[in-house]
C-alpha cells in the first residue's frame, strides 16, 4: 500500500469489540468511549445489526472526522496527534467483523478487590446454562474474522464455567485463534491453560497485581495468594522469554493503599521484561467508593497529592514499557495553602459519582482556572463576583422551578435537587411552591451546605453512604446538567429507580457543546479567569467543534493574542472531564431509549448568535437542531414501578 493509503485514526471502533454483562457492545473500554454503544446483543440477536448499526455508523465517522469527542482521551492511551496507519478500507460501514473480541459477559470471580467489588461473584447454574446455550447461536458467529479473543473483563476466565466452555468451543471451531488472557494471575498457570488448550495460543497476558508487597496486596485484592500469583507471573514472563507470549501487561490501580510502590512495581516489571499499565481507581459501587475523597490520592485536594505527584515525575516511568494514564503525564505539586473546594473527577457510576454540575462549572471557574483567586487580596473580588453570579442565577431558577410546578404540581411533593447552589435558593424556591421535603445534592460544595430548615435534607460529603431507595421521590430537578454527565443512560435509568410511579425528573442541559457557545470557557465579568481578558470570548460562534486536539487549540489562542497562562488556563478547562460533548441529539436518543421512562424534549433556541462561517462548516458533522439550539429540557415521567 502506498502512502496515501493509511490515514490516522484510532482502530478500535473499525477492528475491535467489548462484550459487557448486560449486554452492550462497545469499541473499546465503555469509559474511554463514553459509554457509545453499538447496540446489545442480549435485545438484538443479529450482530450484523449491532457492528453497523446507525450507532457505530456515527462513531466510525466521527473519528474519521478527526472528531474524538466520542472519547475520554484523558483514560484513554491513544495519541490522536500521533501516525497510527490505519488502512483507508476502514469506513464507517465495516464489511468484514472485529478482527479482536473481549468476552466481558460474565462476572464470576474468585477474589475480590477492594477496588472492585466487595463480595466475590459467582454465576448461578441457571445463569451458567443461559450463557452456555448463547454459545453456538450467538457468540461463535461473531468470531468469523477474529484474530484474538480476550477473556474477562468483568469477571475471572479461570474461575468461571462458562468461561471455561465458551474457550474449549472456540478452539474447537477456531483453532487458528489467538487469546488474549485478563486475568488476577491466582489460576493463570500451566495446568488451566492445559486444560482449555491454550498454552500455545496465547497472544497476551494482562494480570491486575496493584502491588509489589504482598501485606499491601492483601490489603487490596482479598481471598487470594501473592506467592501463588507472583510464581505464576514468573512462569508467564518465561514463556514470553521463549517466545510463546508476545505481551504480558502488570495492571496497576493507583490509590493512597498503594502508590508508594509505584516505582517498585514498575522496577519489577523491567526486571521481568513486561509492561505495565497504571491507571487511577475510578469507583465501581464497592463500600471503597464510598472512601474515595480518602484514597484518590492523584486528586489534588488529597492530602498526600504533592507526595504523589513527585512519585509519578520519577523518572523510571519514563520507560518505554510503562503505560500511564494521559492524565497523569503532566501532573505539577499545588500549593497546601490552596484550599480547593471542589472535586475535578467524579465518576458516574452511581447517582451521586453521576453528576458533573453547574455549579462544580462555577467553583471550577472561580478556584480551579485563576490561581490569583486563591490569595487573600482577592477575597473580596471573589467574594463579588460569587455575588454577582448567584443574583444572575435567580431569574433562571424561578424560570425554571415554575416551568417545573407547571408539569407537576409541587405541592407536598418529595424532590431530589442535583446540583443545589451555595445559598439553596433553589431549594427555598421549591419549598416556597409547597414542596414537603427537597434532598440537595451537590459534591462541590460538600460540607458548605447547610440550612436550619428540617425540611431540607443535604448530601453533606460524597464519602457519606447515602441510601436513595428506589421509589422514593416525587420528583428529580436538575440544572445545567446534560452536558457534564458522561453515563447518560445511568443517570437517567438511576433516576427512573428512585422516582416513584408517574413520578417526574426535569433535568436541563444549557449551554450544550453543539451550540455557538458550548465550549464553556467563556471569558468576562461575571466568569472571568482574570482582568487581562475583559470579556473577550476566546472562540468564535460554532468555532470550538472546528477542532479537536489541544495543540491545534493552542496554536489557534497563540494566534489570537492571549497571554501564554491564559492560554494554559482555557485549554486545562476545555480538555477537563467536566464537559461530555456530546451531541444534542445523541443525549435525546438515549434518553428515550430508557425502559419505563416517557420522555418529552424541549429546546432553548439560540437567540444570542446568528450563523456565520463556522456554522456552515458544522453543518457538516451536526444538524441545525444540534447547533441552533442552546439548551435541552428533558422532562422525563416514571410509566410504571420498577
Amino acid at each position: 500500500m502506498s502512502e496515501k493509503d493509511f490515514i490516522s485514526v484510532c482502530h478500535n471502533p473499525f477492528n475491535n469489540i467489548e462484550i459487557q454483562s448486560d449486554g452492550n457492545i462497545y469499541p473499546c473500554c465503555a469509559d474511554y468511549c463514553k459509554h457509545h454503544s453499538f447496540g446489545n446483543i442480549f435485545e438484538e440477536s443479529d450482530f450484523e445489526k449491532i457492528w453497523n448499526s446507525e450507532a457505530a455508523i456515527k462513531f466510525r465517522t466521527s473519528l474519521l472526522n478527526k472528531d474524538y469527542s466520542v472519547c475520554n482521551l484523558g483514560y484513554c492511551h491513544f495519541n490522536c496527534k500521533q501516525k497510527i496507519d490505519t488502512p483507508s478500507n476502514y469506513t464507517p460501514k465495516m464489511q468484514i467483523y472485529p478482527e479482536y473480541v473481549k468476552f466481558c459477559h460474565e462476572i464470576q470471580c474468585n477474589v475480590r478487590c477492594i477496588t472492585c467489588r466487595d463480595k466475590q461473584c459467582y454465576s448461578s447454574k441457571e445463569q451458567t446454562e443461559k450463557l452456555n446455550s448463547l454459545i453456538e447461536p450467538m457468540f461463535l458467529p461473531i468470531l468469523k474474522d477474529c484474530k484474538v479473543v480476550t477473556l474477562n473483563g468483568s469477571g475471572e476466565v479461570f474461575a468461571s464455567k462458562h468461561c471455561r466452555t465458551l474457550v474449549k468451543a472456540i478452539v474447537e471451531k477456531y483453532p487458528d485463534i489467538k487469546f488474549g488472557i485478563h486475568s488476577n494471575g491466582l489460576c493463570f498457570d500451566k495446568r488451566n491453560c492445559d486444560d482449555l488448550g491454550i498454552t500455545d495460543k496465547i497472544e497476551y497476558a494482562e494480570i491486575s497485581i496493584h502491588a509489589v508487597k504482598k501485606q499491601t496486596y492483601d490489603k487490596i485484592v482479598r481471598d487470594s495468594n501473592f506467592d501463588k500469583v507472583m510464581k505464576n507471573v514468573e512462569w508467564l514472563a518465561d514463556l514470553k522469554k521463549q517466545g510463546k507470549i508476545n505481551r504480558i501487561q502488570l495492571d496497576f490501580v493507583i490509590t493512597s493503599i498503594n502508590y508508594k510502590e509505584m516505582k517498585a512495581f514498575q522496577a519489577l516489571a523491567n526486571k521481568l521484561d513486561v509492561e505495565t499499565s497504571f491507571t487511577t481507581y475510578r469507583p465501581w459501587g464497592s463500600q471503597l467508593a464510598n472512601n474515595y475523597n480518602k484514597v484518590a490520592v492523584f486528586e489534588k485536594t488529597h492530602p498526600e497529592y504533592n507526595k504523589f505527584v513527585k512519585i509519578v515525575q520519577d523518572k523510571i516511568f519514563k520507560s518505554p514499557n510503562c503505560r500511564m494514564q494521559n492524565t497523569l503525564k503532566h501532573l505539577k505539586p499545588v500549593s497546601r495553602s490552596i484550599s480547593l473546594k471542589y472535586k475535578s473527577n467524579i465518576d458516574d457510576k452511581s447517582l451521586l459519582f453521576l453528576f458533573k454540575l453547574r455549579d462544580l462549572y462555577n467553583m471550577l471557574l472561580f478556584y480551579k482556572l485563576d490561581k490569583s483567586l486563591f490569595d487573600n487580596e482577592n477575597e473580596q473580588e471573589y467574594n463579588h463576583k460569587k455575588k454577582i453570579s448567584e443574583i444572575k442565577a435567580e431569574e433562571f431558577q424561578e424560570n425554571l422551578v415554575k416551568d417545573l410546578n407547571s408539569k407537576i404540581k409541587i405541592k407536598d411533593k418529595t424532590v431530589l435537587e442535583i446540583g443545589s447552589d451555595l445559598e439553596l435558593k433553589t431549594a427555598k424556591l421549591l419549598l416556597e411552591y409547597g414542596a414537603k421535603r427537597v434532598v440537595c445534592v451537590n459534591p462541590a460544595f460538600a460540607n458548605e451546605l447547610k440550612s436550619p430548615d428540617e425540611r431540607i435534607t443535604i448530601i453533606k460529603d460524597l464519602c457519606e453512604n447515602i441510601n436513595l431507595k428506589n421509589n422514593e421521590f416525587d420528583i428529580v430537578f436538575g440544572i445545567a446538567l446534560l452536558e457534564h454527565v458522561h453515563n447518560i443512560k445511568g443517570l437517567f435509568e438511576k433516576v427512573r429507580d428512585i422516582l416513584k410511579p408517574n413520578g417526574l425528573a426535569l433535568l436541563q442541559g444549557n449551554p450544550m457543546y453543539c451550540c455557538a457557545c458550548g465550549h464553556h470557557i467563556h471569558i468576562n465579568d461575571t466568569f472571568g479567569f482574570s482582568k487581562n481578558l475583559g470579556k473577550i470570548n476566546p472562540f468564535e460562534p460554532w468555532e470550538h467543534l472546528m477542532y479537536n486536539t489541544r495543540e491545534d487549540i493552542e496554536q489557534l489562542f497563540i494566534k489570537k493574542g492571549f497571554p501564554e497562562n491564559e492560554i494554559k488556563l482555557m485549554l486545562n478547562q476545555y480538555f477537563s472531564d467536566l464537559l461530555n460533548k456530546y451531541r444534542t441529539n445523541d443525549i435525546i436518543n438515549t434518553v428515550k431509549s430508557v425502559p419505563n421512562l416517557k420522555s418529552v424534549i424541549k429546546y432553548e433556541k439560540e437567540l444570542q448568535y446568528k450563523p456565520n462561517e463556522f456554522y456552515k462548516k458544522a453543518l457538516k458533522n451536526y444538524n441545525k437542531d444540534e447547533l441552533m439550539n442552546r439548551g435541552i429540557i428533558i422532562y422525563a415521567r416514571k410509566t410504571e414501578s420498577k
